[in-house]
C-alpha cells in the first residue's frame, strides 16, 4: 500500500470502527487507537509470535495472511496484481478484496464512507471465504 495511502485509510479504519489497530511496520501515525509494534517486530519468529495473538487483520498480499492461516486468524486480504480466487480458496478464514487496475483506495466508498454499488463498481469485487469465521 502506498505510504501516502495508509495514514487516511487507517483514520477511516478507526473512524467507522471501535477497533485498536497495531502495525508491525514503523508508520508515521498517531491515534488513541494505534499500536505501533514494529520495535518488537524485530524477526520473524517475533512477528509470527505478534501475528498470532490478533484477533483479525487487514493487510496487502504479503506474507501476513499466510503467517495468520496457520494460527487460523481471520482477516481482511487486499489483492491487486494476483486473481484474488487463486489465493483465498486455500484460506479459509480469508476475505479477499480484489481491487481493480488503477483505483484508488480513497474512491472505494461513498461520501458517507460506506461501500455503495457504484463504488463497487470502480473497486473491484469482494470474496468471502468462509461463512463465518470462528476461531
Amino acid at each position: 500500500m502506498p505510504p501516502s495511502v495508509v495514514p487516511r485509510a487507517l483514520d477511516a479504519l478507526l473512524d467507522l470502527t471501535d477497533y485498536t489497530v497495531v502495525s508491525t511496520v514503523r508508520i508515521p501515525f498517531a491515534h488513541a487507537r494505534f499500536i505501533d509494534w514494529s520495535s518488537v517486530s524485530s524477526t520473524f519468529d517475533h512477528f509470527a509470535y505478534l501475528i498470532s495473538k490478533v484477533d483479525t487483520f487487514i493487510t496487502v498480499d504479503t506474507a501476513t495472511y499466510h503467517v495468520a492461516d496457520a494460527f487460523d486468524v481471520p482477516g481482511i486480504v487486499l489483492f491487486t496484481s494476483i486473481d484474488l480466487a487463486l489465493r483465498v480458496s486455500y484460506y479459509p478464514f480469508v476475505a479477499g478484496i480484489e481491487l481493480s487496475p488503477g483505483n484508488r483506495l480513497s474512491e472505494c466508498t461513498s461520501a458517507s464512507g460506506r461501500t455503495t454499488s457504484a463504488t463497487r463498481s470502480r473497486c473491484g469485487r469482494v470474496s468471502i471465504s468462509p461463512a463465518s469465521w470462528t476461531r
